[in-house]
Parts: structure tokens; sequence; C-alpha cells
């Protein structure tokens, strides 16, 4: 769509959709359409900005002017007269369809099969959620295959062209002919001469995508995506170009890259290379991503959109339905996962003002725009950046991918002015300060593409915050253990020199022990040989007595003399006695001293033992074995001998 206000031309709808308008209005007032349809295109007025195609404008212009729904809806189908095809059977197959859906459902069928409107513009037709819309197409399609089977006698061959034929309408002038439009492409069909078409991956109202054979080349498989409707226009055709210049204009791993184009039929096709997987939003439904997946599939689309950027093309439709999960091969048995951005049929250069896209994942500038707010709020690549963390943020929270739909008006009026809800998942706070910063309302608030890539480590900081910890707790251990170990072995030494030092102790304890006995039998000795020199000292006193008594006596002479002789031979015999006595006292003094002074050592060296055994006790932690209880030291012995 444009950024200026357009004004609607018949002329520039193909004639499929032109009868496309005539058949809905039909089959809701009958005979009364033409007149409605007669001035439609002046009553419609410009398309708006929030418009997402001129026909989806036309249609809700037309739907508007219908009525009240509830009166036309059954009362027009009744009496429609609804395309016969010449197999019986397979007309009352078309019935029996029809009637197995609620008028509000069988009009969202209608106007995507028969009228060609893709799901978005269907839901801005009707005015609902695109979810609902893209609900009831799946389920037409599972319900279209159980009945018609995977190959129904349809024109195109498919479900697709049955579920068209149930709602189309019965040609005037060749009743038994459906409705005509662009010649169905089918499996087999060549398009230049090169590319062999095996199998249709999908279609659109715009477009068609076939999975096809290169010719040229063996064994060459490509994605070849064909408009649905003929280009005849100049017009047209440089509009439908938009997509090959921007494809043309950047090469990038996860930009899907341009190998042929051509025009087949007035058709543009475009060849693609061929991709097995799925889409973001496929994989979604199973469940949100992880963030190390999360990562490994944003950080190439960010480095892809800052690639696209750098040429000055903006996506404008980025979201995961157009993110390709592609698996190649080579990178396991899986096949290594690559991120692929599809789908530039609404990319711009930096100076097109012409606005696209998907509603839900639009930029506040650009839902602002779309509403007339602000008109000269720049448009740049940051609108992109915006988009991918939205994507971004529904991958990670389930609670924001499966929030409640609203209808498209609120949508977009909800983006221009408030930010996108944050994700409430407990496991997810720490995210919503850089998803704040990357969905920030104004677009300089936001990083470049080249800058989110940079940010999206953040996804794995919880894991790097947890490897930290398992880190410093393996250090913390590995410390822990080697600290063990060492003071183990010093606890283990201490303990064997606690040991010596007991060992030691005992043994000096013994030799005191000797000692004290060896002092004690000196002591003994000692007093034996003061006994002995206090007899001999008694026996000089009795003898010096008697000596006395014969002075005194009247002895004679000769016998006092003989008498004196003898007892100074005793007592010169007693005093050599005492003076040997004397000298043998001198040397036990002196011996006994020895002893006290080697006993007073080795009291000395049993305490010092003691203490060092006490201290290397205490240094081991509490070692078995406690050092053994101190006893008073023994008395000095007593001198050896009396004193002259």
């Amino acid at each position: 769509m444009s950024a200026s206000p357009s004004r609607a031309r018949p002329s520039d709808l193909p004639p499929s959709r032109q009868r496309g308008l005539s058949q809905y209005a039909r089959l809701r007032v009958g005979s009364k359409a033409d007149a409605l349809l007669s001035d439609l295109v002046e009553l419609a007025g410009p398309t708006p900005l929030g418009a997402p195609s001129l026909e989806a404008h036309l249609f809700r212009s037309l739907r508007r002017r219908l009525g009240d729904p509830a009166a036309w809806r059954r009362r027009g189908a009744e009496s429609a007269t609804w395309f016969r095809p010449a197999a019986t059977g397979y007309g009352e197959q078309l019935a029996r369809f029809r009637a197995m859906w609620s008028p509000g459902d069988a009009e969202i069928l209608e106007l995507h099969f028969a009228r060609l409107l893709e799901p978005g513009e269907v839901a801005w037709v009707i005015d609902a959620p695109e979810a609902r819309v893209r609900e009831t197409l799946e389920a037409a399609l599972e319900a279209g295959e159980r009945l018609f089977g995977a190959e129904p006698p349809s024109a195109s061959g498919d479900v697709r062209g049955a579920l068209l034929e149930a709602f189309a309408m019965r040609a005037a002038a060749s009743p038994s002919v459906p409705p005509t439009g662009p010649a169905p492409l089918a499996p087999g069909a060549l398009i230049a001469e090169r590319y062999e078409l095996e199998a249709r991956l999908g279609s659109g109202a715009y477009a068609e995508v076939f999975r096809a054979r290169d010719r040229l080349v063996p064994d060459h498989v490509v994605a070849l995506k064909i408009l649905a409707a003929p280009v005849r226009t100049e017009e047209g055709r440089a509009h439908a170009l938009r997509e090959i210049r921007c494809l043309a204009a950047v090469f990038h791993p996860s930009v899907a890259q341009l190998k042929d184009h051509g025009w087949h039929a007035d058709r543009l096709w475009i060849a693609m290379p061929f991709y097995e997987g799925e889409t973001l939003e496929a994989r979604l439904a199973r469940g949100p991503l992880t963030r190390r997946e999360a990562l490994a599939i944003f950080r190439p689309l960010a480095l892809a959109l800052d690639a696209l950027h750098a040429v000055g093309v903006r996506h404008q439709d980025v979201k995961p339905d157009n993110v390709l999960l592609a698996r190649v091969r080579g990178g396991g048995e899986a096949g290594e996962l690559l991120p692929v951005l599809i789908d530039f049929g609404v990319a711009v250069g930096e100076s097109e003002t012409f606005l696209a896209g998907t509603p839900e994942y639009f930029a506040p500038e650009m839902a602002a725009r779309l509403r007339d707010e602000l008109p000269d709020r720049p448009i740049d690549a940051k609108a992109d950046v915006f988009s991918l963390a939205l994507c971004l943020r529904d991958a990670l929270s389930p609670s924001c991918f499966r929030a409640e739909e609203e209808a498209l008006e609120e949508t977009i009026a909800r983006r221009a002015t408030e930010a996108p809800r944050l994700p409430p998942e407990p496991e997810l706070r720490d995210l919503q300060a850089p998803l704040g910063r990357w969905l920030a309302l104004e677009a300089g608030a936001r990083p470049t593409a080249a800058a989110l890539a940079e940010e999206l480590d953040v996804l794995l900081e919880p894991e790097r915050r947890r490897a930290q910890r398992r880190r410093r707790l393996r250090w913390g251990l590995r410390a822990l253990f080697t600290f063990l170990l060492v003071g183990g072995a010093i606890g283990y030494g201490l303990h064997r020199r606690a040991e010596a030092h007991r060992a030691a102790a005992e043994r000096a304890e013994e030799q005191a022990a000797e000692q004290r006995s060896q002092a004690r039998r000196a002591r003994a000795r000692a007093e034996r040989v003061e006994t002995a020199l206090h007899d001999e000292s008694e026996q000089r006193l009795a003898l010096e007595d008697q000596v006395r008594a014969l002075r005194e006596s009247a002895l004679s002479r000769d016998e006092l003399a003989r008498r004196l002789a003898e007892a100074e031979a005793e007592r010169d015999e007693l005093q050599a006695r005492v003076v040997r006595e004397r000298m043998r006292l001198q040397r036990q003094r002196r011996a006994n001293e020895d002893l006290m002074q080697a006993y007073a050592r080795l009291r000395d060296d049993l305490a010092a033992a003691r203490a060092r055994a006490t201290a290397a006790s205490r240094a081991a932690g509490g070692a078995p074995g406690e050092a053994p209880t101190e006893e008073p030291a023994p008395p000095p012995p007593a001198p050896a001998g009396p004193t002259e």
C-alpha cells in the first residue's frame, strides 16, 4: 500500500477479482448486487493506509453496503445458483461441503478460496483476528481432504481447486463451466523451458510456490514462486519486480537468494534455493524455543537484516511465518539449522514510502503512520529490528505467542501508542530490560540490526552465570580437597613429630626415674657413712673419757704409759680412719653434688620435652594420644656427710 491514499480504479483489478466482487454481492442480495456495484468504486473512495490491498478495501466497502450480515447471509446463499460440475457425485460433495460450515465460517472460506484473498486480507474485510481466519482455513483444508480425497475431480486437480468450486457461482453464459481466471499450473508444467514443476508447496492470493526440477542441471531442485494473476501494465510489472530488486541487492546465507526469474504468461516467476524444513511459526506451534535455539536462529536473522539495511532495503514483513528453518545437509544426522528470511514481496528501498506487512508485527511508527498519526514520523530500518525483537519475544514466551487475538484496527491503534507486553514468565525476567529496549516505542531508542546481533548474547547470560558458578564450585572443591590433602599431610607430620616427642619424653621419664633411684641409693650410702662417723665420734669420745679416767686413776706410770701408748695408738688409728672417712665423705659429697646437678638438668630437659609434646599435640589438631601428666620432681638428696 502506498503511504499516500490512492483512488481505486476498476482497471487495477484483474477480471477474476472484478467477477469475485460481483459474485460476493449476488450471493447475499441477489439482483440488488448490480445497483450496489455500479458506484462501488466512487463510494469506496481512496484506499486507506490501513488496508492490506486494494481488493481488501473494495470487499470491505462492499460488505458494509450490503447491510446487516444476519439478514443476508442465509437468504442470499439459499437463492444462489452454485457452480454445477459435470460429475453428479462431485456436485453432491460440493453441496455437502458447503453445508458443513456456519455462515460466518463459510464467508471466510469463500473470501479466501473463491475470491482469492489472503488470510490477512480476509481478517481485515470481516474485522476478525487473523488467527481465527487461519484456523478456519486449516480446518477447511483438512475437511476437504477427508471429503474429496487427495486428487478430487476439480479443474486444478487439487483440494484447493475443489474448495474454490464449492463457493463459486454458476456462470450465466456457460452454466457448466467453472469461473475463469489464470490458467492453473499443475505438476509437470514447464516454466521457461527449464523448470519442471514437481509439487505445489503453498499458495496464496498473489502467488504460488512450487518445487521444481532444473532440467539443465541434473539433480538440482529449486523453489519456484509464480504470481497467481497475470500482470499486463507497466506499473504493475514495475511493482512486481520490487521483490527481484531487493533479492538481487543483498547476499547473505540467511536471505533467500535469487537464482533466476522471468515471465510466464504475463506472470512473474522467481527461482530460489529449495530448502527442506519448516517455518518458525510451525516450530513455535509445538512449543517455545530454548534460549540457545533462539540465539542460533535470531542472530543470523539480525545479521541478515543488517545486510539488507546496508544496501538500503527494508523487509517490512518480518514475522515467524516468513522465517524458514532450513536443514542444510552436512551438519550431522538432522542437518545444520539455517534460518532463512523469505517473502520479500513488500520489501522497499530507503527512498520508498510504501507501507505493508502484518499488523501484529508492525513497528509503532508504522502503525501510527497507518492511522494518520504523526505523519512526519520517519520510518527506517529500526522498524525491522522491532519486528524481529517481537518475533523473539513470541518465540521465548508461550503466553505472548498465544495471546488473545483482537480486531485488526484495535491491534494497530494499540501498537501505535503502547509498547508490547513483555514476557511474564519468571524464567524470562532477566530479558525484560533488553526486550524493553529492543521493543521501544521510539525508534531511536532501539539498536541497529548489527547491534542487536551482538546484544543477543544476553540470551545465554543465565547459562554463563550457571557455568561460572559451576566453575567456581569446581575450583572451590579442588582447593578444599588440596587444603584437606595438605592439611592431612601436615597433620600427619605433626602427629609423627608429637609421637616422637612423646617417645622422647617417655625416655626422659625413664632416665629421670633411674636418676632418682640412683639419688636415693647415694642418699642411703651417705646416711650409712654419717651413721658410721657418728659411731666413730662416740667411740672417740668414750676413748677420751677413758683417757681422762686413766689420767685420773692411780695407775702406775708404766701402766699409764702403756695404756696411754695403746690409747694413742688407737687414737692415731682412729684419726687415720676419721681422715679416711672424711676423704671418702668428701668424695661422696662431690659425687652427690654432681648427681644433684645431673638430676636438675634432667628435670629441666623433662619439662622442655613435655612442653614440646603439648605444643605438637595442639598443632596436630587433637591428634591421638595425650602428653603424660607431669609428676612432681623428687626432692634433692640430703648432704652426704656431716660437717666438721
